[in-house]
């Protein structure tokens, strides 16, 4: 919460306001270590209204059990996690127009340090990391609109950052070979984030 607080802070400042923040996961939505001031944040936006609402695609360490849920309660792809805070949640594979921006949203991820986490308290195996199933729908999804991003909490491998676990990582295999053969098929988007 401190980091998108700091995020929130750095947008207000500046002299032409974001039409929204997109964040990439790991928010800690309703996710026990942060829930209470996640939760007092998200009901703020709500009394107190805001200014850009703010987009997830969610990662590892968010509540998918939460997501899921509440994804089964709507055919929308932007889920609102609190009912007027102005806080979604993107459904996997969608694409979502932001402001004139297409984005193409895949969240989740597989938890290198799931040994480490209690199941269904901060670890949600099986729900966290996108199936194959998930990553088919998106590749076609993404085929069919061409966004102008792709917004996921992984990256392929070809975006180079060093990081724990990535080699091994089903997730990061998927999303290689879904930019390959996107670019097979003559789509590259604009950006990757």
């Amino acid at each position: 919460v401190k980091d998108l607080m700091r995020v929130i802070a750095d947008a207000e400042a500046m002299p032409v306001r974001p039409d929204a923040i997109i964040q990439v996961g790991d928010f800690g939505v309703m996710w026990p270590k942060y829930t209470q001031k996640m939760d007092t944040y998200l009901h703020e936006r709500e009394s107190n209204g805001y200014e850009f609402p703010i987009v997830t695609c969610g990662g590892n360490h968010d509540n998918w059990a939460l997501f899921n849920k509440l994804a089964s309660e709507t055919t929308d792809d932007l889920i609102e996690l609190v009912p007027g805070s102005g806080v979604y949640y993107a459904r996997r594979g969608s694409v979502i127009d932001i402001a004139g921006i297409t984005h193409g949203f895949m969240g989740g991820a597989w938890s290198t340090n799931g040994h480490a986490l209690t199941e269904g308290v901060d670890y949600w195996p099986g729900l966290e990391e996108p199936t194959q199933a998930d990553m088919r729908a998106f590749y076609d999804n993404v085929l069919d609109k061409k966004p102008d991003t792709i917004v996921t909490h992984e990256a392929p491998r070809s975006i180079n950052f060093d990081r724990r676990g990535r080699n091994s990582n089903k997730t990061v295999r998927m999303l290689d070979d879904m930019f390959y053969n996107w670019q097979g098929e003559g789509y590259k988007p604009n950006r990757w984030y």
